[in-house]
Order: structure tokens, then C-alpha cells, then sequence
């Protein structure tokens, strides 16, 4: 949503020769009403106004025309159809090359409940590796730290955080997972009497990275 928005504030301008494309009319209108409600209320959408279902390309433009850089797929995915057993998962698994990961910081350190919310992350993980090994695939994670602006302001929360997560790193780690993690900051700002994500930078830092 980051770079939805950064790419909305830039249209009609050439700032950028990297963008998300979406044909979806439906998806695009959902993507609206979350930044409209920011700008209402200056809050984070709450859980209950995801997007369950996502499709779209990271595009880039060069001497030669438009060409497609990678295909993204958002899926809300139920925990229980992530099964070495179930031919859906597994087809989804092997026609894709990674997997983003996305957990949030901020509950993570407010409410103790979300380590098993956590738990579950890691299990999803470990299976969709197994998995993509099993079918000999090269297959990355890019571990996904949201929210961290919230927590930006206090560098021991930032360190509380990195201790919470140490388990599932070392997990990763133990079985031999590439992985990169990244660190989301994408504050809300006031603009005048609304609120907008001040995103910058995140076509850019979506491309620039390796795995671990």
C-alpha cells in the first residue's frame, strides 16, 4: 500500500521509471478507501479492511517500451491449506519463486498474544520451504518488519523486537532458508487537515536487495 501511494502522489510526473500496475478496477478502489481512511482518522487500517486477494506487476520502462521486472500475488492464505499433501498449495508454491513474510512490529511488542500468531508464521515458512525444496526450487523470503516507524522513537523497542524475532531467524537459519529481512517505516503524516503515508523510495528498495 506504501507504494501504492508513492506511485499515486507521483502520477503525472516522470520521477519514477518503476511502478506496480494493476487492472483491477475492484482492487484499486479498495486500495482508495484504505488511504481514505488514513487521511480521515491518521491510524493504520485496522485487520478487518485487508485486501484478501491482490494481483500485480512491478513494471519498469527503458529505450525499448514497458517490461514487466516480476508479478506479485497478495493472497490472504488460510493456514490449514499450507499442507505438503494439498495439490492448491503446491501449485501455488511451485509457479512462484518467493515468498514476502510480514509481521507486524508494533503488535508484536504491545500484545503478548501475537507470538502465536508468530508461531504460525514460522510454520507456514518451514512447510513453503520444504516444499520448494523438495521440487528443487530456488526460492527466497524477504521477512517483511512493518510498522517500525512507530517504534522508531525508541531504540530499545527496536532492540525488544529483535529479540522476539531472534527465534524464528534462528530457525531459518538451522534450516538453511534464504532469507533478507527488511525494515518498513512508512510514517503518517499530516498534510493540512488530512493524513497521507509519507512513502518514499519503496519501488526502489523493493529492487535493491540480495538474499542473505
Amino acid at each position: 500500500m506504501g507504494s501504492y501511494a508513492e506511485q499515486k502522489a507521483n502520477s503525472g510526473s516522470r520521477k519514477s521509471s518503476t511502478w506496480f500496475d494493476c487492472q483491477d478496477t475492484q482492487v484499486q478502489h479498495n486500495l482508495n478507501t484504505l488511504l481514505e481512511y488514513i487521511a480521515q482518522t491518521g491510524q493504520y487500517p485496522p485487520a478487518t479492511m485487508k485486501i484478501t486477494n491482490f494481483n500485480f506487476a512491478a513494471k519498469t520502462q527503458n529505450l525499448f517500451g514497458e517490461k514487466d521486472l516480476c508479478q506479485f500475488r497478495w493472497w490472504d492464505i488460510p493456514g490449514e491449506i499450507c499442507n505438503n499433501d494439498n495439490p492448491n498449495f503446491q501449485k501455488m508454491v511451485m509457479d512462484s519463486h518467493g515468498c514476502c513474510v510480514f509481521i507486524d512490529t508494533y503488535t508484536l511488542f504491545n500484545n503478548s498474544a501475537y507470538s502465536q500468531t508468530l508461531q504460525g508464521i514460522v510454520k507456514q515458512v518451514e512447510t513453503i520451504a520444504s516444499l520448494a525444496r523438495q521440487s528443487g526450487l530456488t526460492y527466497i523470503f524477504a521477512i517483511v518488519l512493518t510498522k517500525c516507524d512507530l517504534l522508531a522513537e525508541n531504540p530499545q523497542k527496536l532492540l525488544k523486537i529483535e529479540e522476539n524475532i531472534r527465534p524464528l531467524m534462528a530457525r531459518l537459519d538451522a534450516n538453511q532458508i534464504q532469507y533478507r529481512r527488511f525494515y518498513s517505516t512508512i510514517p503518517i503524516v499530516k498534510n493540512g487537515k488530512m493524513s497521507v503515508l509519507q512513502a518514499k523510495g519503496l519501488l526502489r528498495r523493493c529492487y535493491g536487495w540480495r538474499q542473505s
